[in-house]
């Protein structure tokens, strides 16, 4: 299983953003954080957590609870989608290999 987060309502295809690592899940926070125009001291009074906490969340720290990242994303009115039996990276993606592009 992997995880799609989404802004809601109406959504096209690129308002979906794949977390596979917790830099990816920071990303969405910030990116959900900036697209609304909130400082980080914004989101933690919305979501209940200290400015400190969003800082080292957006920076990717591994250890954020659980609790306290789902209560960010729900402020920010992003969901969670599990999607069972999609691929799983097993090392770096080339992006030449991906698009079909030669070098020769």
């Amino acid at each position: 299983m992997y995880a799609s987060v989404d802004s809601g309502g109406m959504y096209s295809y690129a308002d979906f953003m794949f977390v596979r690592t917790v830099l990816d899940l920071a990303a969405a926070i910030k990116g959900g954080r900036r697209k609304r125009g909130w400082t980080q001291g914004d989101l933690a009074r919305r979501a209940g957590v200290s400015r400190q906490w969003v800082v080292n969340v957006e920076k990717g720290k591994p250890t954020a609870e659980v609790g306290s990242v789902l209560r960010a994303l729900t402020a920010l009115g992003l969901t969670i989608d599990l999607v069972e039996g999609a691929p799983v990276p097993t090392g770096p993606v080339n992006l030449d290999d991906l698009l079909g592009r030669d070098d020769g």
